[in-house]
């Protein structure tokens, strides 16, 4: 479910949109932004968004005009024709214990507790959740006691073959996006100040949105604040170990009050429950925003970058 804040776009400052991008799994938005040669704030502002907004898997996002790179396009397919299919709708069943429902795009949680005829704050409850909790498709919910599940008979429709349009490419034209995840390298290059282990680490990072706060683990279904750290930069083949304080003698010191915070390094603050002793840590996204499992209840998710005097120390892993 993306969320979208209204603002008023200054044609003077964004010019009409040149092209189109479908969103790949993996994605993210400064991600996206470096792919197609694109401020990431234009596209931000040309398409409603915060940095912080969620992107599904097939949403198609508009290019600035100014963009250095081509954007992905969508291939061009011809409908197959269906016979629709004849379904008989039956009584709702009792859900099996411990049944688990998939997210669905365009799903929330509100929408799915009606669908299986339990109240909104039971669901969370057997998800340890809360109603600001962010879902992405494909993750799993345990339906609470008292949860039902429709049963249907359907008739299977017979389905005459389709067909494709080939697509044409021009040598200057990316290969069609599709929702399948990415195997090989973007063909744009990204700034020169952000490797490719650093995009790589961000795709990681954004797919664990979502996920459930768990201590002492380090994925892949949930995590803690270092245990985020270590599963993601294991992406990029380097150790971290397991705890925020020893993260903390990795790397690089950077000086945060002089200057700027990049993608990737290690943000750290003091533990809530032993002030004075650093016991927190999440990854910059860039010098305001940072990716964090933070507590119980509380999933793995994007936030404002905490302020100068809250952070205790910034280190980077990866030198750029």
């Amino acid at each position: 479910m993306s969320l979208f804040s209204l603002c008023v776009i200054d044609s003077s400052a964004l010019a009409a949109p040149a092209a189109t991008y479908v969103v790949r799994s993996g994605d993210y938005l400064t991600g996206i932004a470096a792919r197609v040669g694109a401020n990431v704030n234009d596209l931000l502002k040309l398409n409603n968004l915060k940095i912080t907004s969620v992107i599904h898997p097939g949403d198609t996002l508009l290019v600035p005009a100014n963009a250095t790179a081509p954007a992905a396009k969508a291939p061009t397919k011809t409908p197959a024709a269906k016979t629709p299919a004849k379904t008989t709708p039956e009584a709702k069943a009792a859900a099996p214990a411990g049944a688990v429902y998939v997210v669905k795009r365009n799903d929330s949680l509100s929408r799915i507790a009606t669908k299986h005829g339990v109240k909104l704050s039971a669901l969370l409850k057997a998800n340890k959740m809360t109603v600001k909790s962010v879902i992405m498709p494909g993750s799993k919910l345990v339906l609470p006691a008292g949860a039902v599940v429709a049963v249907t008979t359907t008739t299977t429709p017979t389905t005459a073959p389709s067909t494709t349009a080939p697509s044409t490419t021009s040598p200057t034209t990316t290969t069609p996006a599709t929702a399948a995840p990415a195997t090989t390298t973007p063909t744009t290059v990204a700034p020169a100040d952000q490797p490719q282990s650093i995009t790589t680490l961000l795709s990681y990072l954004q797919a664990q949105v979502g996920k459930p706060y768990q201590f002492n683990a380090e994925g892949p279904d949930a995590f803690d604040c270092s245990g985020l750290v270590t599963a993601a930069y294991r992406q990029i083949k380097i150790s971290l170990p397991h705890q925020s304080l020893v993260q903390s003698t990795y790397g690089k010191a950077v000086d945060w009050k002089t200057e700027p915070i990049k993608a990737g390094d290690l943000v750290f603050m003091y533990s809530s429950a032993s002030p004075g002793v650093i016991g927190h840590v999440g990854v910059a996204v860039d010098s305001k925003t940072w990716i964090q499992s933070a507590r119980t209840g509380t999933p793995v998710r994007f936030s404002a970058m905490p302020s100068l005097e809250k952070i205790q120390a910034v280190r980077r892993i990866v030198q750029q």
